[in-house]
């Protein structure tokens, strides 16, 4: 055989062998723990040393018996972080701390509440507390005639919504509700829940855009996670 005729019937095959080779090695890479959980990965078993056995060689010492006790030991915990976290600036005429009673919540926030941010400021809410929930386990009765108006607008008014390293696609407006949209209804209401009322505000983030770009003038302001 000559080398011609060699290299005209392997050259193809080679070529598609090496294809496949490549295709194998980058789905592995890309796939390697979907391919690990289905092969396994093996065993390992460590053997101390005479000069280490009374050596602790516990790393990760579970602190509770169940996931269930986990997790409440976590709520708890993040509850605290919460609490800690709060800081008064200012408290004119001695006007915080409030006795349980009826109160008004006023701002967008107070019925859509702002919980994070973009991208890495982004949190499962799934069990989350709003504004309102956390006043009524606290004994308050709130003003439900400016609640639902609050909750309609919030319904079609535009907020700030900020698409992650995508400042041109994001929503900037802060879409709180005007003073003048209060109807008669809910302004005669104040009264009733005691002129008494606690505004809420919030505006989402992301450390990559927090202002529209036409505001910049050649800068970008920066910033992590939601205000509220």
């Amino acid at each position: 055989m000559t080398n011609r005729k060699f290299l005209w019937i392997w050259a193809p095959v080679l070529a598609v062998a090496l294809i496949i080779i490549l295709g194998a090695n980058i789905a592995i890479a890309t796939f390697h723990n979907w391919v690990a959980s289905q092969l396994g990965t093996g065993t390992w078993e460590v053997e101390n040393t005479e000069d280490a056995e009374e050596w602790d060689l516990e790393y990760s010492k579970a602190s509770y018996d169940s996931v269930e006790e986990t997790r409440d030991a976590a709520s708890e915990l993040v509850q605290e972080i919460a609490a800690e976290g709060i800081t008064l600036l200012k408290n004119s005429d001695d006007a915080l701390p409030i006795e349980a009673g009826a109160v008004t919540l006023m701002g967008r926030t107070a019925a859509e509440p702002v919980y994070g941010g973009s991208g890495s400021g982004s949190v499962d809410v799934s069990t989350a507390v709003n504004v309102r929930g956390g006043l009524e386990y606290a004994g308050f009765d709130i003003n439900e005639t400016v609640y639902e108006e609050l909750q309609g607008f919030a319904e079609d008014a535009p907020r700030t919504d900020i698409v992650m390293d995508e400042p041109d696609e994001s929503e900037y407006a802060v879409g709180e509700m005007p003073a003048g949209d209060y109807s008669d209804d809910a302004l005669d209401s104040f009264e009733e829940y005691e002129d008494a009322a606690v505004v809420v505000f919030g505006r989402g983030g992301e450390r990559a855009a927090t202002s529209p770009p036409t505001w910049r003038a050649g800068t970008t302001t920066t910033s992590t996670g939601s205000t509220s």
